[in-house]
């Protein structure tokens, strides 16, 4: 027996109204999620994996009763986080989607909340939206020095030695650039480098900040709580990754600052630092038009 006939048998007195007759309509949720325990996003073949994607469909499944194929703005890698992923899916429940929203809180796994659901017009297009998105703002947390937060081990990156966090400041402002500019070295896969692919990207931010609450809790030096945030109309496979890899080296002394433009025109991932672990890493938002 299919999943899909075994919920409605077992659980159709709880599924919420649906208009059988009348045309689909198209939810718009946006996402939270603690990606520690998931093998990424993205749904995968192999069924021995749990993704965010196949925990979220269950979910509408054992909500709705339908079978469905959710579209989602960013397929992120395995331990990365979100609070602001966006995901659309078609439905024809008859609820509002502040029902629907909070009808999925209740049977979503306790590491992923539908923050916000809306049900969208019946004559709006059918909305894509990784392909409506015209930016994304990411947020990478980094304790340098002292002890292992043990409370945050899942959500940090934790770097033994302190960083100097003005040479990572400077590096930060030769990577950022209002207008596009060639990232591939900072690229996770070297066929973003040849020749035809687009490895232009334009970032909006790159700030580096510490964390002055988790600083005033510490109450010493010894351990920097930092907090970048970094902001632009896409990104390559792994970039953000790449660039605080690179800008945590430059904080360790490994790489100079004033190299950061050679690096860029290299296009070269070799020529750039290390990747950062995806724990730190937490998708913000998602803009579109």
């Amino acid at each position: 027996m299919s999943r899909a006939k075994k919920v409605l048998r077992q659980s159709s007195a709880s599924l919420l109204p649906k208009n059988i007759t009348g045309p689909a309509h198209q939810f718009k949720c946006i996402i939270a999620y603690d990606g520690t325990n998931y093998n990424g996003f993205q749904a995968q073949e192999t069924v021995d994996t749990s993704t965010v994607q196949e925990a979220i469909e269950d979910a509408i499944l054992r909500t709705t009763g339908e079978v469905v194929r959710i579209r989602a703005c960013s397929r992120t890698d395995r331990g990365v986080h979100a609070r602001g992923q966006v995901i659309v899916f078609d439905s024809r429940c008859s609820v509002d989607g502040k029902t629907l929203g909070n009808a999925l809180n209740s049977r979503l796994d306790d590491a992923i909340s539908c923050l916000q659901c809306v049900k969208l017009s019946i004559n709006s297009d059918r909305m894509d939206p990784r392909k409506l998105s015209i930016g994304k703002e990411y947020e990478y947390r980094i304790v340098s020095g002292g002890v292992r937060p043990v409370q945050e081990r899942f959500h940090v990156w934790f770097v033994r030695q302190l960083v100097d966090i003005r040479a990572m400041k400077e590096a930060a402002q030769v990577i950022m650039h209002r207008e596009k500019r060639d990232y591939a070295s900072f690229s996770g896969e070297r066929a973003d480098a040849k020749e035809g692919t687009d490895t232009f990207c334009i970032l909006h931010a790159l700030d580096i900040t510490l964390d002055q609450a988790c600083q005033e809790e510490i109450n010493h030096e010894q351990q920097l709580w930092i907090r970048i945030r970094i902001s632009g109309d896409r990104f390559l496979y792994k970039m953000v990754r790449n660039i605080v890899g690179t800008l945590v080296d430059v904080g360790l002394g490994k790489i100079d600052a004033s190299s950061i433009s050679k690096i860029l025109l290299a296009r070269d991932r070799r020529q750039a630092g290390q990747g950062a672990p995806a724990k730190g890493l937490t998708l913000v938002r998602v803009c579109f038009p």
